[in-house]
């Protein structure tokens, strides 16, 4: 299922129903570990002054009702639960903060086949910026979306949470890409490359739109997940563990070029829909080559970043990503000590679960140590 805009609207303009409705899910949380827990106007470089007019956007939706279980419990329980977003003690929602929209910022350009990525090699590939117009410094969100979706598919969820509090960087990822086209292992490459790239833009420009670069959130759906996982879990070292792979291995150079050099591409969280690790959404693939499979093991792995924490929501049943996809990551961070939790959402199917996803981003960045 590709979900459309009428879903989009449906979750984060739409619904005003009382917790349970059948457009949403039974929602229930599986697996917990507590370690601590407008008018668009174009842009014309990275680091240009902040542009663009203000808007208003909608009253944030209620939050999710959710239960705590034991691992490996599936009932079906809820319990109804207001988050109250950074601010706002009563647990009443804040007054939405007026949100500025920059569009088409370049950040990157793809060096890979145009039949790979649906892009021109050399193209540039963009994402558009959403940041309160007022106050801050705010956490930095930077959120992608999933196979061949654009990064307008999250042009809603993004005025929404910049409305609550964040500067968030809508990015668009590799189009149509898999582990086996058109080289086996491009996929990995581009995904460590491209969200390094993206995280590194955001901690650049985020001073600039009354960002904090120290508090970076990596939100993505589907695909998008993927792609942050891959870096999220990366080793410190990964781009010359590539460099040198790629020296036995010429077909897997570099994919991207990054226009924002130097500074660090940690991930801080990471919230995800839908999603999961390569390693195990690919695995069929990856059989057919056990040495790189070796490798890009080796590359990201549980263990590495041991301070992320980790939110998942996914659906049960999900016709693309199996809900044990997902179930299986978050056994694996759980055993390793990260702070993280799965989120099931009952009949779900693939879906963005923008409101889920929004109150879990608020959650973490509300939270002490943040």
């Amino acid at each position: 299922m590709r979900p459309g805009k009428d879903l989009v609207m449906d979750g984060l303009r739409g619904s005003r129903r009382a917790a349970g409705s059948t457009a949403v899910g039974c929602v229930i949380v599986l697996l917990v570990v507590g370690c601590g827990a407008g008018g668009a106007t174009p842009a014309p470089s990275l680091l240009a002054s902040p542009v663009g007019t203000a808007s208003t956007p909608t009253a944030p939706p209620p939050a999710t009702a959710t239960a705590t279980l034991p691992p490996g419990t599936s009932p079906a329980v809820t319990a109804p639960a207001v988050t109250a977003p950074p601010g706002s003690p009563t647990g009443s929602p804040a007054a939405a903060l007026p949100v500025r929209h920059i569009a088409d910022v370049p950040y990157m350009r793809n060096l890979m086949p145009a039949s790979a990525v649906g892009l021109e090699p050399g193209a540039d590939v963009l994402l558009d910026i959403y940041a309160p117009d007022t106050g801050g410094p705010w956490p930095v969100v930077v959120w992608a979306p999933g196979g061949e979706l654009k990064r307008s598919f999250g042009s809603t969820f993004g005025e929404e949470l910049a409305s609550r509090g964040a500067v968030v960087l809508l990015v668009d990822t590799a189009h149509g890409m898999t582990p086996d086209q058109p080289v086996l292992g491009a996929a990995s490459r581009y995904s460590v490359e491209e969200a390094s790239c993206a995280v590194r833009t955001a901690r650049a420009v985020a001073p600039a739109y009354g960002g904090d670069p120290e508090r970076v959130v990596w939100s993505g759906y589907s695909f998008g997940g993927v792609v942050g996982f891959e870096l999220a879990l990366a080793d410190p070292d990964w781009e010359h563990m590539w460099t040198e792979y790629a020296a036995t291995h010429p077909e897997l150079g570099p994919t991207v070029e990054c226009l924002t050099s130097g500074g660090s591409d940690r991930i801080d969280a990471i919230v995800t829909a839908g999603s999961g690790r390569a390693a195990e959404m690919w695995a069929g693939v990856y059989d057919s080559d056990p040495e790189l499979r070796a490798f890009t093991g080796s590359v990201s792995h549980v263990g590495n970043n041991p301070s992320l924490v980790v939110r998942q929501v996914h659906g049960d049943p999900d016709p693309e990503q199996p809900f044990a996809v997902a179930q299986n990551l978050s056994r694996e961070l759980v055993a390793a000590g990260y702070d993280a939790t799965l989120t099931r959402v009952d009949l779900g199917g693939h879906a963005p679960f923008f409101p889920q996803v929004i109150e879990l981003i608020l959650g973490i960045v509300g939270s002490a140590g943040w």
